[in-house]
């Protein structure tokens, strides 16, 4: 079962509240990574709160464009939603569970 967080669920329009990030993006695309396991066009923002700084794992591939376009962006500003998704064991990944930032939409900020 999916989870939301820091989202709202709209039971009306059956879809959730986008909420929005910003920071420096690194993609893992084509990269053998943890989090290529979870997703083909994927990768981590870098959140600079004051002196410290968060990783999320964001994720395009659930964005209505071809799956395969890269994002060559470095500075981002994107919508979406968390999920947490969990992945059975294969040849080269563990299973597990981890939360997804989905992306809806984005902007470069560079």
């Amino acid at each position: 079962m999916a989870t939301c967080q820091l989202c709202t669920f709209s039971q009306v329009e059956g879809r959730h509240t986008p909420i929005e990030l910003k920071g420096n993006f690194v993609s893992q695309q084509g990269v053998m990574s943890d989090n290529s396991c979870f997703g083909f066009n994927i990768g981590e923002l870098y959140i600079t709160n004051g002196s410290s700084e968060e990783v999320k794992v964001i994720c395009f591939d659930r964005m209505d464009y071809s799956a395969g376009a890269k994002i060559y962006c470095k500075l981002l500003s994107v919508k979406g939603y968390y999920e947490t998704k969990k992945i059975d064991s294969n040849n080269s990944c563990k299973a597990g569970s981890k939360e997804i930032f989905y992306v809806t939409s984005y902007t470069c900020l560079d």
